[in-house]
Parts: structure tokens; sequence; C-alpha cells
């Protein structure tokens, strides 16, 4: 029974329109709430940031600039690091309650969702070969090259170039390879 309980692969988090979708309007208040709360966090910890990096420059001022710079760091870099995910966490939020204020748009955050899990080697039109479980490798098609410095990560379905510099998801691909703009790409991919 245990086995056969860790090959089941349960989806264990909701997208945005799926929330929406299930809870309507009755998601407003909380979603003013969260966004409510995270502003403050998102102050809080601007400040805690603040003052980590004016009291790392003052401790280690006699220092050189690469020591000062360098311990500056580690003393934020927890900091730094929540403060990114609350400002993510913030940016998910806006964007349902955006979903929520234009509820026709419902359907093309399904269509979005469903462009952009369509399968980038599926898109690609070359050789593609393995590099470790989930990434596959191939000459980028945005450039001239002779090493292949082209990924696609599987398990992400994202893809970037190291060459040139570029990455995204299938919309982004689709939309670079032909030269095409957002609502062709998801009209072509949806």
């Amino acid at each position: 029974m245990k086995e056969d309980l860790n090959q089941i692969k349960i989806k264990n988090y909701i997208s945005i329109t799926e929330a929406i979708e299930v809870f309507g309007e009755d998601a407003r208040p909380i979603l003013e709430e969260k966004l409510r709360d995270l502003d403050i966090l998102e102050n809080r910890y601007k400040e805690l940031l603040r003052l980590k990096v004016s009291s790392a420059n003052r401790k280690f001022q006699s220092s050189t600039p690469l020591f000062t710079w360098f311990w500056t760091q580690v003393f934020t870099i927890r900091t730094a690091t929540r403060l990114t995910e609350i400002i993510k966490e913030k940016q998910n939020i806006e964007r349902a309650y955006q979903l929520l204020n234009t509820g026709n748009n419902i359907e093309r955050g399904k269509k979005v969702e469903a462009a952009r899990s369509f399968p980038i080697q599926d898109l690609y039109q070359g050789r593609l070969k393995k590099a470790g479980k989930t990434r596959l490798v191939g000459l980028c098609p945005f450039h001239e090259e002779k090493t292949p410095s082209f990924y696609i990560s599987t398990d992400k379905n994202l893809f970037h170039c190291f060459g040139c510099n570029v990455g995204g998801d299938s919309l982004a691909f689709l939309m670079r390879l032909e030269n095409i703009d957002f609502n062709s790409a998801l009209g072509r991919l949806a």
C-alpha cells in the first residue's frame, strides 16, 4: 500500500485562475488582506535590509572594499532572499486580484496556461541530445553557433541559450522563433 501511495503524483497547488474560478468574489477580501499584509512585510524587510547594510558598512569601514562588500552580502543574504520571495508572492496576489477584477480574462488565463505547458522540444526544429534527467541540449535557433549552448528544461518547460542569453517559456520561444506577437503565439499554441 505504501509503495502505491509513493507512485501517485498529486498536484499540491492550484493556479491563480483555478482559485479565482473556484472562489470567485469570495476571494476578494482575502486577496486584499493578504496584499496589505505583504505590503507591511515588504516595507519591514526593506527597512531591515537597509539597517543591515548600513551596520555592515560601519562595522567593516576600515577594511578593504572587497572585504566590506563580501561581509555585507553575508549579513544580508537571508533578508534579501526573503524580501525577493515576498515581492514574488505579492506579484502573484496582484495578478490574482487583476484576474478577479477582469472576470472575462479567466478564459484567456486558461489559454495562456495551456500554451505555456506546450512542450518546447516539440517546437524545436533540429537535433536535441539529453543532458541529464530533465535537460536537453542543442544548437540555438536564434543565432549561428557550432557548439550547442541551447538548453531545454523538460520538467519546467523552459529554455535558455547561454550564447545569446535568451530564455523563457514555450510562448516566448515561439514568439522569438517565428517573429510573431504574443496573441499570435497564444493562438497557435492554445
